[in-house]
């Protein structure tokens, strides 16, 4: 279903539903990239099995070309196939949108590997237990010093986060889309967070914002949008959890019976920071 996007950028999105098995739903936050290390952790020290897995964006796609991601999930896939293990990851600000979002990277990186799903912004997984919404996408605080030399172009180039890695609005008939489906959503799944988790101040953002004019002002926004998309979302839905990523810590929050938890980054040889939905 195509659904256009409020905004300066009128941009196209296709709206999915993606149904998952009935197996357990976990929560991770960013892995950077660190594949074999995050799924050998996951697999061989935890020895998880049967799991859902979501992945709360800075996956690390992007940085090289989809041939290099297609050979290592290959590798995983066969630990994930061996122990029941589906994988749902979606894009931050340390993620190419375009991975996520154009059909032949999509089917590069995805050849031959079945138990690894990219879901793009506002996708739907489901199962008979839950209904989880993705929100991808945040501003980088520190795209100010990401810059290279490209000698081909002549010209200055992004490194480590791309044009378009915002978070996007809610797409304008992204209720109607919901009730035609009979959708009610009761856990989102985002990379950063509304403005009333933590983390709560600037203080993070105070060096970056030196050399970067607009840095708190778009931060500031981007969390107030999805505070706007939560306010919308909660009248009609019965959302129960909010999960994200992005600040590299464990926060926690209740409010109205909602619970609100930051998931923290992966670091290798550190325990993960899984949060088992179930």
């Amino acid at each position: 279903m195509c659904a256009s996007i409020n905004g300066n950028d009128k941009i196209l999105i296709m709206l999915q539903i993606i149904n998952a098995n009935n197996n357990p739903f976990f929560v991770h936050g960013d892995i950077h990239g660190e594949f074999e290390d995050f799924f050998h952790q996951l697999t061989n020290i935890m020895e998880l099995s049967d799991i859902n897995l979501i992945i709360c964006g800075d996956v690390g796609l992007g940085f090289y070309r989809p041939k290099y991601y297609n050979t290592i999930f290959k590798k995983i896939q066969k630990k994930l196939l061996k122990r029941n293990i589906h994988v749902y990851a979606f894009r931050g600000n340390h993620d190419d949108p375009e991975f996520f979002k154009n059909n032949d990277k999509l089917n590069e990186i995805l050849n031959g590997v079945k138990n690894i799903h990219i879901v793009d912004d506002y996708d739907i997984i489901r199962n008979d237990n839950h209904t989880i919404l993705c929100i991808g996408g945040a501003r980088s605080i520190d795209k100010c010093k990401r810059w290279k030399w490209d000698f081909r172009t002549q010209k200055q180039i992004p490194v480590g986060w791309w044009e378009g890695e915002n978070v996007i609005d809610m797409p304008d008939n992204f209720e109607d889309f919901l009730s035609a489906n009979n959708l009610n959503i009761d856990t989102i799944c985002s990379h950063t967070a509304p403005d009333f988790c933590e983390p709560l101040s600037n203080g993070c953002l105070l060096y970056w914002a030196k050399y970067d004019d607009t840095l708190i002002e778009d931060c500031t926004n981007e969390r107030s949008l999805l505070t706007n998309i939560f306010n919308k979302l909660k009248i009609s839905n019965n959302i129960k959890y909010w999960l994200y990523g992005h600040f590299h810590a464990k926060y926690l929050l209740y409010d109205n019976d909602i619970m609100f938890r930051c998931v923290d980054m992966f670091i290798p040889g550190n325990k993960l920071d899984m949060y088992d939905l179930n």
